[in-house]
């Protein structure tokens, strides 16, 4: 098993976003939620928190003295959010 490390992930940080963006607007998305393939829920969840302290969503993240849970709840993606998202969607940026 590999080690996952304290990596920022540009591409982890473009599909989460872009899964957040598909959610239906009256809703929450959870950890159970936030299936992303080839990605370790905790690896996830550390990238939700980075996000959250961006400023790029509005997201609840518990925490635990010693460690990070991979429990969270995003309520929605911010201002800041989108403008990444926009970028990310275009080739030439």
């Amino acid at each position: 098993m590999s080690t996952l490390t304290r990596e920022r992930n540009f591409d982890l940080i473009r599909l989460i976003l872009m899964e957040l963006e598909k959610s239906p607007l009256d809703s929450v998305v959870t950890n159970s939620d936030l299936k992303i393939e080839g990605y370790d829920p905790l690896q996830i969840a550390f990238h939700v928190e980075m996000l959250a302290d961006a400023s790029f969503i509005e997201a609840k993240i518990p925490k635990v003295m010693g460690g990070m849970l991979s429990d969270f709840i995003v309520k929605k993606i911010l201002w800041a959010g989108y403008e990444f998202l926009d970028n990310a969607k275009n080739n030439t940026i």
